[in-house]
């Protein structure tokens, strides 16, 4: 989810410690998902999939080549 808040005047956490909460100036509260798996899946979503081993090797060079997606 793209964050279109313009400047963020409050930041919260709900009760659980994990679930950010921000509001702007002309936007009510939005709640943020922030589950490291459920963000693993939306970056390889947007990416269409992972880096082939030239782009690694141009984006991340000097890190061992993997497969993420």
């Amino acid at each position: 989810m793209p964050v279109r808040l313009g400047r963020v005047l409050s930041l919260a956490f709900g009760a659980d410690g994990r679930t950010p909460h921000a509001a702007g100036a002309r936007v009510p509260v939005q709640t943020y998902d922030i589950d490291p798996a459920r963000a693993v899946t939306e970056v390889c979503r947007r990416a269409v999939g992972t880096l082939s081993p030239a782009e690694w090797r141009t984006y991340l060079p000097g890190i061992p080549y993997r497969k993420v997606c």
